[in-house]
């Protein structure tokens, strides 16, 4: 099959890939909440910039899923699956560990009102970055100011629209940057490649450690203030299998 498939997200996507690429696109569509109808574009014969990335309506999956990104949001909704599974050690009005007010959840990381300034880091570093990684691999004598503004203009910096600079540490990444990447000539598949994991990478180390390490802290803080102990914590899990 060359012809391009196109289909909707309901439930699961039903492709004919091989069970490696059916099974990440499977965690995929499992953790869809809002964006329950995406196009999705791909073709049966899996061929050249398919077998590293797939094609979903205005945004690329780059398959990386054995990487610590897709760890790190394992991580987190395993966090907010343990204030639910533990009641008598995490109450349910177990909040942000910044803010103490919201859910704590991936999304709200990012809006949080207590992080706004690193958040606002993250960004400049991440704009920083892409300039630098464009210049480094791109065959174009580059204009950097010209550059710089076309970084600026992109969508993703809207945090909160679909495939924002966030949907990076999911191993989605917005099409207005594939777009970009190419128009500075950055186009052959490797290499492609190679720029993308290293942006990810870049989104997910920023994450880490200015915001999750963080979190941690905070969090453990906490549980010793409300006489919560890693033995509690250890012996609940045991109970459950």
């Amino acid at each position: 099959m060359n012809e391009c498939i196109i289909e909707k997200v309901n439930g699961l996507f039903k492709y004919i890939h091989p069970s490696d690429y059916r099974n990440a696109l499977i965690e995929i569509a499992n953790s869809f909440t809002q964006e329950t109808d995406i196009e999705i574009y791909t073709d049966g014969s899996m061929k050249n910039i398919v077998t590293n990335e797939i094609m979903m309506g205005c945004a690329f999956v780059v398959n990386t899923f054995d990487d610590l990104n897709f760890l790190m949001i394992k991580n987190i909704e395993r966090s907010k699956v343990n204030y639910k599974r533990k009641p008598d050690l995490y109450d349910k009005d177990w909040r942000c560990n910044f803010c103490k007010i919201e859910e704590e959840t991936f999304d709200h990381f990012w809006k949080c009102s207590k992080i706004q300034n690193v958040v606002e880091d993250i960004l400049k570093q991440l704009k920083i970055f892409l300039v630098k990684i464009i210049q480094e691999y791109s065959r174009d004598d580059i204009n950097t100011q010209e550059l710089k503004s076309k970084i600026n203009e992109l969508n993703m910096w809207d945090i909160g629209c679909l495939y924002d600079f966030t949907f990076l540490m999911k191993n989605q990444v917005s099409c207005q940057l594939i777009e970009l990447l190419r128009c500075y000539k950055i186009t052959e598949e490797k290499l492609l490649y190679k720029v993308l994991k290293q942006i990810i990478g870049r989104v997910l180390l920023e994450f880490k450690m200015l915001i999750w390490e963080l979190r941690n802290e905070l969090q453990i803080k906490e549980e010793k203030r409300c006489g919560i102990s890693g033995k509690d914590k250890k012996a609940k899990s045991h109970s459950k299998h």
